[in-house]
């Protein structure tokens, strides 16, 4: 079969047949992932060959990519963590899959992840246990806690353990990808917030300091240095030589 048609661009045509997938804003992406499974099924092969049409250059011209985050979903039934690994991966994350709370901990002492969408209720270790040892492992990764089995106190119990969001099943993949946008997008700010909060600190902490020597600027590196270390700092000198300026500077 052939067409005349616009065509397909390469990102969308490497997806064409995976579920949920769909160019169009109404559609279910479930048609040719269907008919992909019936030919396999029946020992046959179905393949897609197209070039996008580039009518005016401007519009064709490559999009800036997208700053990588890592995503990791959690879930020990895997039609849902294939739904959501499938999902995000489209909105353009990279994602991890863990099948189950276990897995996840697992995960989060060997890699760091910007963003955890968790199931609630799993077998031996819940999504409660997940959330927990994501705020201690990485403090600043957002989590999101998803559950069939909705009550206020878990709502509640789950944003004082530190997560961003609570989503009920069933729920519709656009709502679910604009709470990860936004969940993000704060995320982003407060690491925006954070940086400049430091940058502050660090031009006002020399601000009493009088001196423009190689000597002075190295201590003034070594302060700077030390300040994001987090170490704890004994400083040592003579009366009058600036202790507490360092001090004030440090802090």
């Amino acid at each position: 079969m052939s067409d005349t048609g616009e065509g397909i661009v390469a990102t969308d045509l490497a997806q064409i047949f995976e579920p949920f997938f769909s160019t169009k804003a109404d559609g279910s992406g479930l048609g040719l992932a269907l008919v992909h499974r019936i030919v396999q099924e029946h020992g046959g092969e179905i393949d897609v060959q197209s070039r996008a049409r580039c009518s005016a250059p401007p519009s064709c011209s490559p999009s800036p990519p997208m700053p990588e985050v890592r995503v990791l979903v959690v879930d020990d039934e895997q039609s849902m963590r294939d739904l959501l690994a499938i999902m995000l991966r489209q909105a353009g994350y990279d994602v991890a899959v863990a099948d189950g709370g276990e897995a996840a901990i697992e995960s989060l002492k060997a890699e760091s992840f910007d963003l955890i969408v968790t199931d609630l209720r799993m077998r031996k270790v819940d999504g409660m246990t997940v959330l927990k040892a994501a705020k201690e492992h990485s403090p600043r990764t957002v989590v999101l806690v998803v559950t069939a089995f909705a009550s206020t106190e878990t709502a509640v119990e789950a944003m004082k353990l530190g997560a961003y969001d609570y989503i009920t099943k069933p729920f519709k993949l656009d709502e679910l990808k604009l709470t990860v946008a936004n969940a993000l997008e704060r995320r982003r700010l407060r690491e925006e917030n954070l940086a400049l909060k430091r940058q502050l600190r660090r031009e006002r902490g020399f601000e009493n300091f009088v001196g423009r020597s190689p000597k002075i600027l190295d201590v003034f590196e070594t302060i700077r240095k030390t300040a994001d270390s987090g170490s704890t700092v004994m400083i040592t000198g003579e009366s009058g030589t600036g202790k507490e300026l360092v001090a004030q500077a440090l802090h």
